[in-house]
């Protein structure tokens, strides 16, 4: 959890412009976003959710349904070979894509991210996004390398990746009654 605790943290002290605020502030301000924070996500974290509706195996099944929508090829061969969308979901969503991006990058990706009434579904958008831009390179790969692939993401342009959800999102949003 401190990988989501480190930007909050990041942000409320990056804006510290002089030294007269109390750094008790900024850690008691980045505390309370924080625990706000999770109490959204809380699910993802709680073992005894990961089977139900709002459990982690109910959101990897919810963007590998809507990845077969948007590109079914890709959906076939990543199924073909056995691709755990768990493993990438459980990492990207859950801590917010926070350990594959620098940190200016994540701030900006948490300001499209939680921009929305359900924080869940830009996170499944960007996914999808991510997903998408490196179809050729999974099309050509076999399942370990996909995996390693998916951990490093710091080379693709995050404007692009969110120009592309948002894409995803107003091509498809009223297919997933969302």
């Amino acid at each position: 959890m401190n990988e989501i605790l480190a930007p909050i943290y990041y942000c409320f002290s990056f804006d510290r412009i002089n030294e007269s605020q109390p750094i008790d502030d900024i850690e008691a301000d980045s505390f309370w976003c924080f625990f706000n924070l999770m109490n959204v996500f809380r699910e993802l974290f709680d073992k005894n959710e990961d089977k139900k509706e709002h459990g982690i195996l109910a959101k990897a099944t919810r963007l590998k349904m809507m990845l077969k929508v948007v590109d079914k090829n890709l959906f076939e061969y990543l199924n073909k070979i056995g691709f755990d969308f768990t493993i990438i979901t459980f990492r990207w969503i859950s801590l917010l894509f926070s350990q594959d991006f620098l940190m200016v990058d994540i701030l900006r990706i948490w300001d499209f991210l939680l921009c929305s009434n359900n924080k869940y579904h830009n996170c499944y958008y960007f996914s999808l996004s991510i997903i998408l831009m490196r179809k050729d390179i999974i099309m050509k790969s076999q399942i370990y390398a996909i995996y390693e692939n998916f951990q490093n993401l710091k080379d693709l342009d995050i404007e692009n990746i969110i120009f592309n959800a948002k894409y995803i999102k107003n091509k498809c949003h009223k297919k997933w009654g969302l």
